[in-house]
Formats: C-alpha cells, structure tokens, sequence
C-alpha cells in the first residue's frame, strides 16, 4: 500500500521496510516485481533524513532476475501475515480513508498556514528595516 502511495511511494526501500516492519530487500524486490508488471516509480526517492537520492542507476537487471525466484514466495508469506493482522485490525476500511482524506486537508491547511507565516515573517523583517533607518534617521 505504502509503494502505490503518491507520497509514500517516494519513500526509500528502507524507510518503507522499516515503517511496515519487514527488510528493505523485500520491499526492493516487491517495487521491482511492480516495475516490471508496468507500475512506474519516481527514480528520486526521499531518505529518512529528508535528502532525495536518484536511483536510476541503481540495480542491474541480471542481479533483480535472480532474486524474482523467491518474490512469489516472500510475496505469500508476508500476505499471510498481512491478513492476519488485517483480521485483528480494531479500524474500519471507512474510517480509514475518512482519516486519510483529514490529514490531506490538515496538510493543504498547513501548507497555506505556513506561506501565510513566511509572508508575514517577509512584512515584518521590512517594517524592522525601516524602523531601523527611521530611528537612525531620528538620531542625526
């Protein structure tokens, strides 16, 4: 779900893995098995610290064949787990989706907010210039 997210899907293979506690080697071979199936990724990924990497040279494709053997396999196991914490989940798949479209509205709020707050950080630091040259002004 995480690799099909606009944001999320941008994601490096081990903030992924370690947001849905499994290894980076799966994730980086369930986004391959997706590559190859027709899904596109960004090749800029976004790291835990914040940076963005370009990952279009990474990874030959020899060395992603090899690995394909045991996507199937791995594939199955961690869908077996997945439903099984799916079946234990207390959360509606509709509140859910009612929570996710939340957040994108609090996130375009603060997006607006903070434009706002650097507009007026802008108007301030001007109005504290000409305070400045005024009183400078005033002492002469």
């Amino acid at each position: 779900m995480l690799l099909i997210d606009k944001e999320w899907g941008n994601w490096s293979n081990n903030r992924i893995a370690e947001a849905c506690g499994v290894s980076h080697t799966f994730v980086s071979l369930v986004r391959a098995e997706m590559t190859i199936n027709g899904f596109k990724f960004d090749v800029r990924r976004e790291t835990a610290n914040g940076n963005i990497m370009d990952t279009s040279q990474i990874g030959k494709a020899l060395e992603l064949k090899s690995k394909f053997r045991f996507v199937g396999e791995q594939i199955e196991e961690q869908s077996l787990e997945i439903d099984k914490v799916v079946d234990r989940s207390p959360f509606d798949p509709d509140e859910v989706d009612e929570l996710d479209e939340k957040i994108a509205r609090v996130r375009e709020e603060l997006k607006s907010m903070r434009q706002a707050m650097r507009s007026k950080q802008t108007e301030l630091s001007t109005l504290e210039a000409q305070r400045q040259r005024l009183t400078s002004i005033a002492l002469q």
